[in-house]
């Protein structure tokens, strides 16, 4: 799925070339974990906003006190002046529901020698889902907000989204570009991924993408289809996704679609996995190496590789990337990114905030700041940092008052297992994923314990269907 443009905390090209961060080339840290060059227009709206119930139909009110992200500024480090200089700023506001609102974004242009500005607006719905995300750029030649990127979003009755509308802005009014549209199963995985242009005034479907899953509800097969224009589809390639016994996912297949025989070919790209763990099971590593199949010399040779440390909270707290170099024959860094984190706070203390889902990584405490780095020889040389700010804010939430009923989750956060509390009679108990994946079904009764051991650290949403009501929180996994 494309991500909403939320111009979150944004870090800067880094060169590997040079070794120096171009301070031009604005980017969000998924765009330069994952391509390492500036995205262009269309690829600003990447991110999706929640899949989750957010609230419900409420008769009561009452609040709970949250870390809220405020801001978070990002430096650079300029060659001339030999120091760290600021570069990026971003600030948030926020809505009495703890939506975010309006995200204003900050950068220095070295082209024009001065600060440039934009932002995003938000809406939503009552159910606390994003329905627009709309950016705008300064023109200060014209003294005014100049329209640029919209998503419209529409939701089916379980909160799942089913529609994004894409629209750019010209002559100060919004122009349909494009719109995806979602299908899932029944337990809430997304099965197909259908993107349209929009052309001669209607919309047209250009390519997809099918997912089936395993029985553990992880991915296991992704097949890209092209349209052939005449409504049929055009299968382009596959990717084949495989587990361990900890469902940890060890390998990635890539194969493309042979025109000639009316069939796949063997598997040109392949990326694998491993894993370090504690005694007790507790991942404190990950290494991810991505290879292509030489015809040529008919073995896998390596592309890069990418390296990943978690502590015992589950938190990654370093990644570091390196690619091939063929000259040497060895590899070389790329870039580096060191977290660090407050663990006086759980995941469950910190106001979610788009910005956390750009940065791409696992944690499961409230993020302070972090740095970057780039390769020089066989030392990181810092280029860049990002620090974050928050305060503790009131936040009043939604609560269903039925017949003074009060449902408790204890522990909160949990270990392995947790209780509902506040039941009488069978219920069926839903956890889904901060993207909205369902990851846990169960039939449950009364204050049985429910066992997710299996389940990574980090935040969930539960949905509790019980004599035709619905309750619907959070819940966090340590």
């Amino acid at each position: 799925m494309r991500k909403i443009y939320l111009m979150a905390i944004v870090i800067l090209f880094a060169s590997t070339l040079s070794g120096q961060i171009n301070k031009t080339n604005i980017l969000k840290i998924t765009d330069f974990k994952e391509s390492g060059f500036l995205g262009n227009k269309q690829q600003k709206n990447k991110s999706k906003p929640v899949h989750s119930k957010r609230n419900i139909i409420l008769s009561n009110q009452s609040s709970v006190t949250k870390q809220r992200l405020d801001s978070a500024v990002a430096q650079t480090f300029d060659s001339i002046a030999n120091k760290m200089s600021f570069s990026n700023k971003i600030s948030n506001t926020y809505n009495n529901a703890g939506n975010l609102v309006l995200s204003n974004n900050y950068y220095w242009d070295d082209l024009t020698l001065g600060w440039v500005t934009d932002k995003t607006e938000y809406t939503y719905d009552n159910s606390g889902n994003m329905t627009m995300a709309a950016s705008y750029l300064w023109n200060a030649a014209l003294n005014k907000w100049q329209q640029d990127l919209k998503d419209d979003y529409t939701y089916n009755s379980d909160n799942l989204m089913t529609s994004d509308i894409i629209s750019n802005g010209v002559l100060d009014q919004w122009v349909y570009t494009s719109k995806e549209v979602y299908a899932y199963d029944q337990k809430g995985n997304l099965t197909t991924d259908q993107f349209y242009s929009y052309l001669s005034g209607s919309f047209s479907p250009s390519h997809k993408s099918e997912y089936t899953y395993t029985e553990f509800d992880k991915i296991s097969k992704n097949i890209y289809y092209d349209s052939d224009g005449a409504g049929g589809w055009s299968p382009v390639y596959k990717l084949d996704y495989f587990y361990d016994s900890n469902r940890n996912d060890t390998t990635e297949l890539t194969s493309t679609w042979n025109i000639d025989i009316l069939n796949w070919d063997n598997s040109s790209v392949k990326n694998s996995t491993n894993y370090t763990y504690t005694q007790n099971g507790i991942v404190t590593g990950k290494v991810s190496t991505y290879y292509f199949f030489d015809t040529s010399i008919n073995l896998w040779t390596i592309l890069n590789k990418t390296e990943y440390v978690y502590d015992n909270n589950g938190n990654e707290t370093a990644e570091s990337s390196y690619h091939w170099d063929y000259l040497t024959n060895s590899l070389v860094g790329d870039t580096k990114f060191e977290f660090q984190y407050d663990y006086n706070y759980s995941l469950n203390d910190v106001l979610y905030s788009d910005f956390f889902k750009l940065l791409d990584i696992q944690y499961g405490n409230k993020l302070g700041s972090y740095k970057i780095y780039t390769s020089s020889g066989s030392d990181w040389i810092e280029n860049g940092n990002v620090n974050l700010y928050y305060s503790a804010v009131e936040i009043r939430t939604a609560t269903k008052n039925v017949l003074s009923e009060k449902i408790n989750i204890y522990p909160n956060p949990f270990i392995s297992t947790f209780q509902l509390k506040g039941i009488e009679g069978s219920y069926t108990l839903s956890l889904m994923n901060v993207s909205g994946k369902v990851m846990l079904t169960k039939q449950a009764t009364g204050n049985e314990n429910i066992s997710v051991s299996a389940l990574p650290k980090g935040l969930y949403i539960f949905k509790v269907i019980s004599n035709d009501r619905t309750f619907t929180g959070k819940i966090a996994k340590e």
